[in-house]
């Protein structure tokens, strides 16, 4: 800092809440954390496979990701409508069909989409680097 002090951080008032157990991940070799990725934005991309705008966005999003590689993660959240989209090998056909590189979570029982308050496909949400 100017004066000469070290900033200190201060604590995140509001902690983005963690990705709860259980849940089918896709595109990586271990559950996601917001603890394991503090220090770098996240853009939750909170998707379905019935939702043409949820596919429309995917190539913003992968213009993102390159553009801004070292300090933004996607994570696509998918929420299916539908009980059949709800599965896990579903999710992973939806991923095959539109290509989605990043990160993916299965969310079949809405429990990410309510956390965040989610009330519509898509939304996407922005988490600063603290978390």
């Amino acid at each position: 800092m100017a004066d000469g002090t070290t900033p200190t951080e201060e604590p995140v008032e509001n902690p983005a809440p963690e990705f709860p157990a259980g849940l089918t991940w896709f595109n990586v070799s271990e559950p996601l954390s917001f603890a394991k990725l503090r220090g770098k934005i996240v853009l939750l991309d909170f998707w379905t496979q019935g939702c043409i705008n949820c596919q429309h966005i995917i190539p913003d999003l992968e213009r993102l990701e390159e553009e801004f590689a070292d300090s933004l993660v996607v994570i696509g959240v998918h929420t299916g409508k539908y009980s059949e989209e709800q599965k896990d090998s579903a999710v992973a056909e939806a991923i095959a069909r539109y290509q989605r590189k990043h990160p993916v979570v299965n969310d079949p029982d809405y429990v990410v989409w309510r956390q965040w308050g989610v009330q519509a496909w898509p939304t996407v949400v922005l988490i600063d680097p603290r978390g």
